[in-house]
């Protein structure tokens, strides 16, 4: 599981679903700063994110570029690319226990052990299904879509927070 101090650029995550919207988040931006810087070239918009405030859900829709490795024992082994360039996609998890080093790769592991985690809820009949990922090995993506519940907090200043819901 994850780390309770799994930390994502600035902010502390105290939970695997907060960790994983944090992870999108920060993924976003990237994608909008390195299409703000540049221009010439064709945006990268990989990853959507919907804030819902008549649902009360954060809906994400990603397609991550992988790729894959056969290895000597047989397994294959996922990786997801780096398709925004190490310039804006590094990602310092802060101590947690992710292993990834870019922010695609940190997207695609935290659905890993998010969809891992709503699998582990007992009984199965009990079992959320907010995160999906499908692998297409011929496209090499992956497809990651996930509802999750959020609550929200409004400073004294009015600046609204928003925090998805440990619902697992």
């Amino acid at each position: 599981m994850v780390n309770q101090a799994e930390k994502v650029e600035t902010a502390e995550i105290t939970q695997v679903p907060q960790a994983f919207f944090e992870i999108c988040r920060a993924l976003d931006a990237a994608e909008n700063t390195r299409n703000g810087a540049n221009p010439g070239l064709p945006p990268r918009r990989n990853l959507s994110t919907t804030v819902s405030f008549d649902t009360g859900t954060v809906a994400v829709a990603a397609t991550i570029p992988i790729t894959t490795n056969i290895q000597t024992n047989g397994s294959i082994d996922i990786v997801a690319s780096d398709y925004l360039g190490s310039t804006y996609s590094v990602f310092a998890n802060g101590g947690g226990d992710l292993k990834s080093d870019t922010l695609p790769e940190a997207l695609l592991e935290m659905a890993s052990i998010l969809a891992a985690a709503e699998k582990a809820v007992t009984p199965a009949e009990n079992q959320p299904n907010n995160v999906q990922i499908q692998f297409d090995i011929e496209t090499g993506s992956a497809t990651i879509s996930a509802n999750l519940p959020f609550n929200t907090a409004a400073a004294t200043n009015g600046d609204v927070t928003i925090h998805a819901i440990d619902y697992l």
